[in-house]
């Protein structure tokens, strides 16, 4: 910024390329500045790749408000990176124009939009970012009310009739397609148990670490449990060295304070050694809760596999020898067990039960497998781990698994969503949906999720 006086010229910092230097890079400030400076009619000016919506928010937030007069911006995304493009709006007199310029760029459409729930500016920035225009391009007379359905007149300019109609059909495609997989879900989806329940490590997950526990290997068990992942954070290190050296006390100094578990162990380790005892002793200085953990894990495991082949082999209708429960109960039943009926060929034939009746049970020393193929797989699958004897107790842990029944399929209750378009300044293309629901105690809301997304949630 320059101020004349008389004869003298001072130079001062320009407010505005201050304030966006805060938000950009020095070279960004300076290439926008240039560009807005030579204002070069059809010209536009790309910052670079932000992943930061909230940092790209106040971006636009600034241009509309210290440039609005000038530019226009817009969020656009090549290859997962958005990036914000800024425009000069159109001013003045045109220069003359080709045939051939007035036929590409002097097109307009008249439609009418129907809208329900949905500001007019949120349907107008998404339109235009899928159609490649800007808001300005559409012309309407006046805003609509968001809560009411509307119907209101409108032209764009620079989008032929077919090429709306074909974009029409994606619209309404998308919120279809959303729509859809939210109330199939209504009927239920495959109850698996969610992958929190198996932990969050990479190398050794807990149902591992519960198969040797439930084969009593002690030894094998802490050695998983101590297996560090990729990676030289405190915990890692400290978990190494005990498997390299067999220190406890050395790898209890390396652990951090956080990993109470961990030191636990190390601490019945350093006192009562590293041999089969010593590990007994180790996992019995966990709390009950923590060490039943790493069974129920396995056991959850396989119940993943058994919803998986049930559905895959038997499918959608209920068989003779299967499982359900008449009088409803728990989600986990451990004490249903004279609840539980077997299906007979004539209440098969006869439609008497539904699928969302059919109920799988958990291994365990109470239980009853189904009497058809789903009882061979049960045995056949705890054999492949050695358990086919087992008799789910671990005496020297104090560890009894009962087992239980679980429902093959859960239902989302209470529930109710709603469709958003993204911030009207950085995402208008992006849709939201937000969920309300409610599930039954031992449902995962993340299985319900990856059914309504349609992610892969095979057995874990």
């Amino acid at each position: 910024m320059t101020i004349t006086n008389q004869s003298e010229i001072k130079v001062k910092e320009s407010p505005d390329y201050k304030e966006l230097m805060h938000l950009v890079s020095e070279e960004e400030t300076d290439a926008f500045f240039r560009f807005t400076d030579a204002k070069v009619c059809g010209s536009s000016y790309t910052f670079l790749p932000d992943d930061n919506k909230e940092h790209r928010t106040a971006v636009h937030r600034f241009l509309s408000k210290r440039f609005g007069k000038l530019v226009e911006t817009k969020t656009f995304t090549e290859q997962g990176n958005p990036s914000i493009c800024v425009r000069l709006r159109e001013k003045g007199n045109p220069k003359k124009r080709t045939a051939e310029d007035c036929r590409q760029e002097d097109v307009y459409t008249a439609f009418t939009l129907c809208k329900e729930n949905l500001e007019t500016l949120e349907v107008i920035s998404f339109m235009a970012s899928e159609l490649g225009v800007l808001p300005s391009d559409f012309s309407y007379a006046g805003i609509k009310d968001k809560r009411a359905i509307t119907y209101q007149s409108m032209v764009v300019r620079k989008v032929s009739t077919d090429r709306l109609k074909e974009k029409a059909s994606e619209f309404e495609r998308k919120e279809t397609l959303v729509k859809a997989a939210v109330e199939n879900v209504k009927c239920g989806f495959v109850n698996y148990y969610g992958p929190q329940r198996f932990g969050t490590a990479q190398t050794v997950q807990s149902d591992q670490i519960g198969l040797a526990l439930l084969k009593e290997d002690m030894v094998g068990a802490l050695h998983l449990f101590f297996t560090p992942e990729e990676g030289d954070e405190p915990p890692n290190k400290a978990k190494r060295h005990f498997l390299q050296t067999g220190n406890a006390k050395e790898a209890l100094l390396l652990m951090p304070e956080s990993k109470a578990r961990e030191r636990m162990m190390l601490r019945a380790l350093n006192r009562f050694g590293t041999g089969p005892d010593g590990c007994a002793q180790a996992w019995l200085s966990l709390p009950h809760s923590s060490r039943i953990f790493y069974l129920h894990s396995y056991c959850s495991r396989v119940w993943n596999e058994a919803a998986a082949y049930r559905l895959s082999t038997l499918g959608s209708r209920v068989k003779q020898g299967d499982l359900v429960q008449e009088v409803a109960g728990t989600m986990d039943d451990r004490n249903g067990s004279n609840q539980i009926h077997v299906v007979t060929e004539e209440e098969e034939g006869n439609g008497v039960f539904t699928l969302g009746q059919v109920h799988l049970p958990m291994p365990g020393n109470t239980v009853k497998y189904p009497e058809n193929s789903m009882g061979s797989w049960y045995r056949e699958r705890l054999a492949q781990d050695g358990l086919e004897n087992s008799r789910f107790r671990v005496n020297r842990l104090k560890l009894n698994v009962p087992g239980c029944y679980r429902p093959l399929l859960a239902n989302p209750r209470n529930l109710s969503y709603e469709l958003q378009r993204g911030d009207i300044c950085t995402e208008p293309a992006k849709l939201n949906l937000t969920l309300h629901f409610d599930l039954l105690a031992s449902c995962y809301a993340t299985v319900y999720l990856r059914e309504v997304m349609k992610l892969e949630s095979a057995p874990e």
